[in-house]
């Protein structure tokens, strides 16, 4: 009886041992069951604060999910398209990175950072991305998601619908052409848009954007045929009827088309801009810097609008307010070493010859092979006293093609 009573705390011992391990286990086998599930709950609550315009609280949400949930890619993708529409192009870049870290052939995370790529202006990787969608063998039924781009480059894209990649690939030629046009590589944009024309001759915007690129290269003849194309497709589109007659140098056709554009869209700053630089081309100034005040007035970020306006202003010999525009240009833009060399033209005509002679120097910091700017330096040289350093001047921008700088060397360097 004595060894009973001693080996009775021993059992009581090895109970309480063996329900702490196994209560252990237990918790271990519950613990990711329960993360997941608060994983799925911080994704769905995200997922609704973004369907109401809640996108700050929707990140963190969906922050807390991927915390808990690592793996999950549903809710790294969520993040990033909520990151895109907060503007933190750079941080959704980052969520779609390691998307495609964990799965490197999500066409839709694939897809979305090409076009963030192209949104940052980093043109090459993104035609490396769209290299890699156009890359996908047929029978791939992956769905992505397909932003709707603007007819004008510089506008922002908006989500537009889902297409499947091997009934079209038009959208992916699309935009590969238009992050070849924003690099000047205009033959490789023109095949691209050809491409996406064979693949969906239905849509107007290709016909629209190789035509903008022929009229780039200057070739009228077939950007007039690729604008009535796109007429055909949509008799409405205004982009098209104003490309159209300015192919054809019908100004009051283009203005009356923009006319449309602006009475449909009131609010929209680029059609007021259009409107001025048509006003602008005709020599209507004055009509051209009330559009460009409206269109500035909707939208202060655009140095293309303060510099034409500035032009404006210049052709209008309103140069003091035209050195005010060209300055916000430059404060807007300054890697932009055009407007320093428009703000040198109009030191110029003030006689303000040091300043004009500085804005050509900061201009030829940004483009060293401009002739036209060594050129401009060289006849403000010349007025304060300079000649030396005018003819250095005029011997790169002969050089660099200026015919007019060969004449102004024979008339003022063999004095």
């Amino acid at each position: 009886m004595k060894s009973l009573r001693l080996s009775f705390p021993l059992y009581i011992v090895v109970a309480i041992v063996f329900f702490l391990n196994n209560i252990k286990t237990f918790a271990q086998e519950i613990k990711p069951q329960t993360q997941n599930k608060r994983a799925y709950y911080y994704f769905k609550t995200g997922q609704k604060m973004m369907d109401n315009g809640l996108f700050e609280k929707a990140e963190a949400l969906l922050t807390e999910s991927i915390e808990l949930r690592p793996a999950y890619l549903e809710a790294w993708n969520l993040r990033a398209t909520c990151r895109e529409r907060l503007g933190r192009l750079d941080a959704a870049i980052r969520d779609y990175n390691q998307i495609l870290k964990m799965e490197p052939n999500r066409y839709d995370a694939l897809f979305s950072r090409s076009i963030l790529f192209y949104e940052t202006e980093r043109y090459p990787l993104a035609i490396e991305g769209f290299d890699q969608l156009l890359q996908t063998p047929k029978g791939e039924t992956q769905a992505v998601y397909f932003k709707g781009k603007s007819l004008n480059p510089s506008e922002e894209t908006t989500m537009e619908g889902i297409v499947s990649l091997n009934t079209e690939q038009g959208e992916i030629y699309h935009y590969r052409g238009l992050a070849k046009w924003k690099l000047n590589y205009l033959d490789g944009a023109i095949e691209d848009f050809t491409l996406a024309v064979e693949a969906n001759s239905q849509q107007p915007d290709y016909f629209v954007n190789r035509g903008l690129v022929y009229m780039k290269k200057k070739d009228m003849k077939a950007a007039i045929a690729d604008m009535q194309s796109a007429l055909e497709l949509d008799p409405e589109n205004t982009l098209a009827l104003y490309n159209l007659s300015l192919a054809s140098k019908n100004h009051n056709a283009a203005l009356k088309a923009l006319d449309e554009v602006v009475n449909l869209e009131d609010g929209f700053p680029t059609a007021y801009a259009n409107r001025a630089y048509a006003r602008l081309e005709i020599g209507d100034y004055r009509a051209a810097i009330n559009d460009y005040d409206t269109a500035i007035m909707l939208d202060k970020t655009q140095p293309e609008f303060f510099s034409n306006r500035g032009i404006a202003h210049k052709k209008a010999r309103n140069y003091k307010r035209a050195i005010r525009d060209f300055s916000q240009a430059i404060v807007l833009a300054p890697s932009w070493g055009k407007n320093y060399s428009l703000r040198g033209e109009t030191y110029f005509k003030l006689t303000e010859f040091d300043k004009a002679i500085e804005d050509f120097t900061a201009a030829l910091a940004y483009d060293s092979n401009n002739g036209n700017y060594y050129f401009n330096r060289a006849l403000a040289y010349r007025r304060v006293g300079e000649n030396e350093k005018c003819c250095q001047d005029l011997q790169i921008a002969s050089r660099l093609g200026m015919r007019q700088a060969i004449r102004a060397m024979n008339a003022y360097c063999n004095e």
